[in-house]
């Protein structure tokens, strides 16, 4: 998989995330508001990023209605995020090749590894991707990973 940044326009950008040639989630950022945009096949929703914490930073995910659906948050040098009751960890990589690892289980299972074809500004001279971006690209694909896993337990228990 991989993150790639599409189109720019009015202060939003659009970031897809690719299977190979496949379209699997868009993400429409606004950089002035904390909302993105998140479609997956059918599903469109409205997503709020919001940052709490001054010593444990965390990153909140919330819905249209304002239920938390979702936290990303770093402890002791590791790095979490919860989604719809599951838990993953992951790992952000800014160098030469970025890219994003997705693991379960403290990192004995992994589930993704997706690279980053974004803007060269945020990888040169190792600057970090801005916090809401970084946020909202984390929890939308682990989103859409939760809906994934969920939809492939169903068929594999209704086999």
């Amino acid at each position: 998989m991989h993150w790639t940044s599409e189109i720019e326009m009015k202060g939003q950008t659009v970031y897809v995330l690719h299977d190979h040639e496949k379209t699997l989630l868009t993400l429409e950022f606004h950089r002035s508001t904390s909302w993105v945009r998140v479609r997956s096949g059918k599903e469109e929703r409205v997503l709020l990023i919001q940052l709490q914490g001054l010593l444990r930073k965390k990153a909140m995910l919330k819905n249209e209605y304002g239920v938390a659906i979702g936290e990303l948050r770093h402890d002791k040098g590791e790095h979490f995020i919860e989604v719809n009751n599951k838990k993953y960890h992951y790992q952000l990589t800014m160098e030469a090749n970025p890219e994003i690892r997705i693991t379960r289980n403290r990192g004995k299972v992994l589930l993704t590894v997706c690279s980053l074809a974004l803007d060269p500004i945020y990888f040169s001279k190792k600057k970090k991707l801005p916090a809401k971006l970084e946020a909202g690209m984390l929890l939308s694909l682990c989103w859409y990973l939760s809906k994934t896993i969920k939809t492939k337990e169903v068929t594999e228990t209704a086999l």
